[in-house]
């Protein structure tokens, strides 16, 4: 019998970056506009292939729950550090805050870096030069 493996991801960041709302986006492939609280081990069913099963570990940014995020993260087999691309501020916190702890409480595990809210974000001037060259948003014509 052939046991099912599981990649469990701790996803963290600032209060506000998208860190819940991507979670929800990659389980039911819907964005929420509104703000959530943090969720609770998310099996990220849609990602469940080749005996694998996604699980999605969201954490608080509150300091008072930084041992539940510490916790998620020693657990985790990858780490998610998100920002909001339409604050700048959030994206020097996701290098000097959180990948600095994430490095500390799991050296080993590899860590990705996720823009959250991009369709919030204003576009940079190389978007907008790409966007009047006629291409799409993502560079594609």
């Amino acid at each position: 019998m052939s046991q099912r493996r599981r990649v469990r991801a701790a996803v963290v960041g600032d209060a506000s970056v998208g860190k819940s709302s991507l979670v929800i986006a990659a389980c039911s492939n819907v964005a929420r506009d509104e703000t959530l609280a943090v969720l609770p081990e998310t099996h990220v069913a849609a990602l469940s292939f080749e005996g694998v099963l996604f699980s999605a570990l969201d954490t608080s940014s509150d300091p008072a729950l930084l041992g539940q995020t510490r916790a998620a993260v020693a657990a985790a087999d990858v780490v998610l550090v998100c920002f909001c691309a339409a604050q700048p501020g959030t994206l020097e916190s996701a290098a000097s805050v959180w990948l600095a702890n994430c490095k500390r409480w799991n050296p080993a595990v590899p860590v990705y870096l996720v823009a959250c809210k991009e369709d919030v974000a204003a576009p940079s001037e190389e978007q907008r030069a790409v966007r009047g060259k006629g291409l799409g948003s993502d560079g594609r014509c």
